[in-house]
């Protein structure tokens, strides 16, 4: 299961980084992202972006939750 890692961005970095996205979908997982970092619980966040915690791998891989500088 991947799980944020803070020091990876500090949270206005990844303000910045959600204002230049290209798309909806990499905005919402760096949202996604931001709202695990502030403390939200994993199933809050994927019932809040319409997703589910998917386990297994394949076609049905996990909800992807880090973000590259």
């Amino acid at each position: 299961m991947l799980k944020p890692n803070a020091e990876s961005a500090t949270e206005a970095e990844l303000l910045v980084a959600m204002e230049a996205v290209p798309n909806k979908r990499s905005y919402r997982r760096r949202a996604a992202v931001r709202a695990l970092l502030m403390g939200f619980a994993r199933s809050q966040v994927a019932e809040l972006f319409g997703r589910s915690e998917r386990k297994s791998a394949g076609h049905n891989r996990p909800m992807k939750l880090s973000i590259s500088r």
